[in-house]
């Protein structure tokens, strides 16, 4: 039991393989999207709800989610649903989240992906509109630079924490604040 929400973030990486070679909004794919959707709140939810909560489990969760967020830009890429260029709306936040990983593991020994409330925010997010971006440039293009504020937060929270809290709600938050 006490692996349970370890088990459900593993499903997710598993169930986000079928998703490259499936077409949008197919009923496959759709199943396939909101199940990995599901997995990511009933896995932080059980953690948090039984106290399962580990350290392995945060950072197989962000990654998870890392592969998740990927997988869908590489199938956007594929499929050509957009121009090329809207590459240049996410170089922001991948510039930043690569030197947050950077600042992480040199300070830290290890990945460092926080779960802060805009991260979550910025996912759900994420997750309610990406299938109406794929119709809907504006929403694309919106989500892409709406991504690099909670990046930028995580980046300050690193430089400023003198030891790693991966559950770091915000700047905001009294050891975080800058």
């Amino acid at each position: 039991m006490k692996n349970l929400p370890n088990i459900l973030t593993i499903s997710r990486i598993i169930l986000t393989i079928p998703l490259f070679g499936l077409p949008f909004f197919s009923v496959t794919w759709l199943i396939l999207y909101y199940l990995c959707g599901l997995t990511d709140m009933v896995d932080g939810w059980l953690a948090r709800r039984f106290d399962f909560i580990s350290e392995k489990g945060a950072i197989l969760d962000s990654l998870a989610d890392f592969i998740f967020v990927c997988s869908l830009l590489l199938m956007v890429i594929v499929q050509a649903l957009f121009p090329i260029n809207f590459l240049l709306f996410l170089l922001p936040t991948f510039f930043v989240k690569i030197l947050s990983l950077l600042i992480g593991f040199y300070k830290f020994k290890t990945l460092a992906l926080l779960h802060t409330y805009l991260n979550k925010l910025m996912g759900l997010t994420i997750f309610i509109l990406f299938p109406f971006s794929l119709k809907y440039a504006t929403i694309f293009y919106s989500l892409a630079l709406l991504s690099v504020v909670p990046a930028i937060e995580e980046l300050f929270i690193l430089i400023k924490s003198k030891k790693l809290d991966l559950n770091s709600k915000s700047i905001f938050q009294k050891e975080n604040k800058i």
